[in-house]
């Protein structure tokens, strides 16, 4: 083997146990760990390899410059120059003899051609606004919101009984709203999801909630905040039969909050009190009945 491509076999294997592959050996009782290597690791060892190639080069050069070199390894293989696929290819192959891929930069997934249906399955149960409004937010600007809705819009059409596809279909319409509100239709598309929901499973807590909470911002004159109380009594009722979730604290806030509104003051700080009850240390109840 000629001398330049054994130094580029010693260094290449020392880039690698510069990142860390070593760390991929066989743990926990043989299962490899895959995600241990980023994408910034595997570049800094592509960095450390095209400086191999030019190291390489350098010596050609010495060795083609010295006479007594030159005729000394007159018989020998010249090694080639690295190019990028030659290293990819040596990457490729170090990663997949340990059952890792070599995973995509930040770049090459923004370049990833959109997929709506991939997208939608990819935000299942994940689907409202608030745990996803950085995707809605992008996906508006792109223009793809339509696109992104339909896809929600077929799953929830192929899984008539599915509440989690309701649900997503539901938080979706109330999504695009909140980003254009000049899509108010939406709302009603939303309210027919959540009741579908509903219709399925009485006590299905986050469609009654959501649906409830969109109600609060519908115009007053119809009347929708009272079906909302309605809707965040039955969920307090809900919820007395069940041990307390933390969430759930919100129910008493909201309704209070509705009945201050309202003008029933005391009614709403029993509804605090009977919350506290049930969630002792919640900050905003407690702050709501002074404490």
């Amino acid at each position: 083997m000629n001398q330049p491509l054994v130094v580029f076999l010693a260094v290449f294997s020392g880039c690698l146990a510069t990142v860390g592959v070593d760390r991929f050996l066989l743990q926990d009782g043989g299962v490899a760990s895959p995600s241990l290597l980023s994408a910034d690791q595997i570049e800094a060892t592509l960095r450390r390899l095209e400086d191999l190639e030019s190291q390489v080069a350098k010596m050609r050069t010495h060795r083609d410059a010295t006479p007594a070199e030159a005729s000394a390894t007159s018989a020998r293989v010249v090694a080639q120059p690295i190019d990028d696929a030659t290293v990819d290819a040596a990457v490729e192959r170090a990663l997949a003899a340990r059952g890792m891929a070599r995973p995509a930069s930040p770049a090459a997934e923004a370049d990833k051609p959109f997929d709506a249906k991939e997208r939608a399955v990819a935000m299942r149960g994940k689907s409202d606004f608030w745990s996803n409004s950085e995707l809605y937010k992008r996906m508006f600007a792109e223009g793809r919101m339509d696109e992104l809705v339909a896809a929600f819009e077929a799953a929830a059409e192929a899984a008539p009984n599915d509440t989690q596809a309701q649900m997503d279909v539901g938080n979706a319409y109330l999504a695009h709203l909140q980003l254009d509100n000049s899509k108010w239709a939406l709302s009603q598309k939303a309210d027919s999801a959540f009741d579908r929901v509903l219709a399925i499973d009485e006590t299905h807590w986050n469609a009654r909630f959501t649906k409830a909470m969109s109600y609060t911002f519908w115009p007053d004159f119809l009347g929708k905040k009272k079906e909302a109380i309605g809707h965040f009594e039955t969920l307090m009722t809900q919820q007395d039969t069940r041990p307390a979730q933390p969430h759930e604290s919100n129910t008493y806030l909201i309704l209070g909050n509705l009945l201050e509104q309202r003008g029933e003051a005391d009614k709403a700080k029993e509804i605090w009190r009977r919350g506290l009850r049930r969630h002792p240390t919640d900050a905003q109840l407690l702050q709501k009945v002074g404490g």
